[in-house]
């Protein structure tokens, strides 16, 4: 181990802690993101490609992000200086990447909301009809959002009786519509995800100019 300075070592284990907050986030992403796609069939069927791509980049995110915190976290505790290259050549990737992500989520954020409203109209129209997965997902939505209907109301004579999903616990039918609900859960929660986001590449920056300050101080101790 290399004679570092009080506030290298301090720098060190700043980025020992980083990364390994990175490697937990990496594998619960591969968790949420490989139980979606065991669930997905069930509730939206199997041709949905779009949900599909989202789900595999979710995957894709998440096992990048392992191996980068793997990477930080090996060669801040080894004082590894190869590895601390690699981490902040990947590292620097992944800012750029993530910067260009997060502009595209603002720029498209409506595009998002429209999709999955379209999607909630087309599962309305096969309700009850086709295939269960149809079911299955208005049923989510109504009962997770408190919603009834497209716009408010249950058409009984095109989708059957009303279902138990759109009934609140005394037995009353929810009176907003499930199209508006929907924008408004997306609309909620992309901002959550767009300040998340923005806060996990401020520790990204971070983790960077602590892994750069503390790869020069290894250079100065191995040349002392």
């Amino acid at each position: 181990m290399a004679n570092l300075s009080y506030g290298h070592k301090f720098l060190k284990f700043l980025l020992i802690a980083l990364n390994f907050l990175a490697v937990c986030c990496g594998i619960a992403l591969l968790i949420v993101g490989v139980l979606a796609l065991l669930n997905l069939k069930k509730f939206l069927g199997t041709e949905n490609v779009q949900f599909h791509a989202l789900i595999y980049f979710i995957i894709a995110l998440g096992g990048f992000l392992s191996i980068l915190g793997t990477l930080g976290f090996c060669g801040a505790c080894r004082e590894n200086k190869c590895c601390l290259v690699m981490y902040m050549f990947l590292l620097a990737i992944f800012i750029v990447a993530g910067v260009g992500a997060g502009i595209a989520a603002f720029v498209f954020g409506d595009k998002v909301q429209n999709y999955m409203s379209s999607i909630t109209t087309e599962a309305y129209e096969f309700y009850g009809k086709e295939s269960s997965h149809y079911d299955n997902f208005i049923d989510l939505v109504q009962k997770e959002l408190q919603c009834c209907g497209a716009n408010g109301t249950w058409d009984t004579v095109k989708s059957g009786p009303v279902p138990d999903s759109c009934l609140n616990a005394a037995g009353d039918v929810y009176t907003s519509g499930c199209l508006n609900a929907v924008k408004a859960f997306f609309k909620k929660y992309m901002l959550i995800a767009a300040l998340c986001v923005f806060l996990f590449a401020l520790l990204q920056i971070l983790s960077l100019i602590f892994a750069i300050c503390l790869r020069q101080a290894l250079s100065h101790v191995e040349f002392d």
